[in-house]
């Protein structure tokens, strides 16, 4: 079984930012708060839950072995999965790439892990928007 969760949409009221996958290639957008989830479908294959949560020959949504979710649905989620979008097999997360999925380690703070040049903020964010932590506000001056 595959859990599949989708960027959420910039319009919906518990959206606080959209993640575009142009500007953002090598992270997917903050896992888990800007993501909801849509569907669960019947299959450990990630290329197939990848196909039958597409709109192909129909709304994905009436696919064979395709549960959407109460949540995705309340939420108006309907789109196609996309470069960005999870993919949750057996605990373990995987983000649709531009070629395939890559494996998506986080860590205690839903923060993707990186292995170099990684300045966190004490409350263990790691992203910056205008030299501030987009969590809690701090400035990065302070970090350092």
């Amino acid at each position: 079984m595959i859990t599949v969760y989708h960027q959420k949409f910039p319009d919906d009221p518990e959206t606080q930012r959209q993640w575009d996958p142009m500007i953002n290639k090598d992270r997917p957008a903050p896992w888990p708060e800007d993501y909801i989830e849509v569907a669960k479908v019947e299959t450990d294959d990630r290329g197939v839950a990848w196909r039958l949560t597409n709109h192909i020959e129909s709304a994905w949504t009436e696919n064979e072995g395709v549960t959407p979710s109460a949540e995705g649905v309340l939420h108006g989620q309907h789109r196609s999965s996309m470069v960005g979008d999870i993919f949750d097999v057996d605990g373990t997360l995987y983000v649709v790439a531009w070629s395939g999925f890559d494996l998506l380690e986080v860590d205690r703070h839903g923060n993707k892990t990186a292995e170099e040049g990684c300045d966190r903020c004490p409350c263990g964010c790691k992203y910056w928007e205008k030299d501030r932590c987009i969590d809690c506000g701090t400035p990065h001056a302070e970090v350092q």
